[in-house]
């Protein structure tokens, strides 16, 4: 008994910082887990790219490469035909109107001749002109380069917009949450306003929020964790509650009450 009456009457700026502080490690959390997972396939592609696909050099709007041609790409073990995806390195001159003929019978591909890259997936199929590209050589050296010097600021980018979800996911939650307390209490006429449940909500957030810090940290994957992080929200929401309901009535006067603006 109590634990319900303390936390109603908590001042208003220690429950801002307890969401805030639950955005913060929510956010440090996922970015944990999403910045692993990034770096791992980055570091998987530009490792594997010397061995599934040629070096290739753009010089003056023009591909070339210095394997034999037509090159397939082979991601399905040696077997190029009837599959989902076809990928073919062709720089031969005048060999431009031999691409759709590589992706006639595939859903989805892509071919690069000496002057175009074409792609075709179920709803279309596009050619995107190399006129325009820089010169460059592409390998698993220059993408390792490109990845290092780019990703960093991909990274910052994430931040921020994780960030600025979880401002808006975490008071909402807590929002619509605070309806079990708030409706408890009016079922069992109890005293406490929607602004003392909203206290509440808010105050049983760190519980769930930290086990899914700790799962991120440590990158154990927990199937349907989404659904546990509520379950246990829920429950310790539904556990005050419980103490809200039996405890003496009018334990908070309007001083004590918080207004959602």
């Amino acid at each position: 008994m109590g634990m319900a009456r303390s936390m109603c009457r908590m001042p208003v700026i220690l429950v801002i910082a307890v969401l805030v502080l639950c955005v913060g490690l929510s956010t440090w959390g996922l970015m944990s887990a999403a910045t692993k997972a990034v770096k791992f396939l980055v570091n998987e592609a530009v490792t594997k790219y010397d061995v599934l696909f040629p070096e290739i050099t753009v010089k003056d709007g023009q591909a070339s490469i210095r394997e034999k041609q037509p090159y397939y790409v082979d991601l399905f073990g040696g077997k190029r035909k009837n599959k989902d995806l076809v990928l073919v390195v062709d720089t031969r001159e005048d060999k431009e109107k031999d691409a759709m003929d590589y992706l006639k019978d595939t859903p989805s591909g892509a071919v690069l001749t000496r002057k175009t890259l074409v792609f075709k997936n179920q709803n279309q199929m596009r050619v995107v002109p190399l006129k325009d590209m820089p010169d460059m050589v592409v390998n698993s050296r220059t993408i390792r380069e490109v990845t290092a010097k780019y990703v960093p600021t991909l990274i910052q980018w994430a931040v921020v917009t994780i960030l600025f979800y979880f401002f808006l996911a975490k008071p909402a939650q807590a929002l619509l949450l605070a309806m079990i307390p708030y409706f408890a209490a009016r079922s069992y006429a109890a005293d406490a306003t929607y602004g003392q449940s909203l206290k509440i909500a808010i105050l049983a957030m760190p519980v769930p929020v930290i086990f899914d810090l700790v799962t991120d940290l440590l990158h154990v994957h927990i199937p349907a964790s989404f659904v546990l992080y509520f379950v246990l929200y829920i429950g310790g929401i539904v556990l005050i509650t419980r103490d809200l309901v039996t405890a003496p009535p009018s334990f908070a006067g309007p001083a004590e009450q918080i207004r959602p603006s």
